[in-house]
């Protein structure tokens, strides 16, 4: 094939060559055509840079809720963070992310090297979530081998919300319906 693949093996600069072989098999397949000035080679300068990695590609918060970000890098330079959107994730200068309104943002590290602007980035999710539950009844006495029904109601009202009912102790009360609601 007419590609090359190559890899940074190493920090530094590098000429990439790519040669014709001979008269590049155009007389051979073309006898009769006139390429004229055909170049030797075409070379491409590839300069192998330090890189920057964060700890999530991507994540989902609630809002109020934190999420801890980190950049490894292979050099000392100066990591900075960017929200593409601080209405719906901030970012502070301990680089953590903060949701703030339902939707998604991209949290962005940066780092000059060489002149040359590396980024790492995470698509952050920003969920509104459960602000409250209410039971009811709140508190009730039973005798024993009664049941009970508790409804629970989920502030604000959400979609895809699961609960799971536990019993601090099974010996005193049981969940008798799965606990999943």
């Amino acid at each position: 094939g007419n590609d090359g693949v190559i890899k940074a093996v190493g920090y530094g600069e590098a000429t990439i060559r790519l040669r014709r072989v001979a008269d590049g098999g155009y007389t051979e397949v073309f006898p009769e055509a006139d390429y004229g000035e055909v170049p030797e080679y075409a070379e491409i300068h590839v300069k192998v840079i330090d890189s920057i990695l964060i700890n999530y590609s991507s994540a989902t918060i609630y809002i109020g809720g934190t999420l801890n970000m980190k950049a490894t890098t292979t050099n000392s330079n100066i990591v900075t963070w960017e929200t593409s959107d601080p209405k719906i994730a901030s970012v502070d200068e301990f680089v953590v992310v903060t949701g703030v309104k339902e939707g998604n943002a991209i949290i962005t590290a940066v780092q000059m090297v060489a002149g040359v602007r590396k980024t790492a980035s995470c698509v952050v999710t920003v969920r509104q979530g459960v602000t409250g539950v209410t039971l009811d009844p709140a508190e009730k006495e039973i005798a024993l081998g009664d049941n009970l029904t508790i409804n629970a109601k989920v502030e604000p009202s959400l979609n895809g919300v699961s609960l799971r009912w536990v019993s601090s102790n099974n010996e005193v009360i049981e969940i008798s319906v799965s606990g999943d609601l």
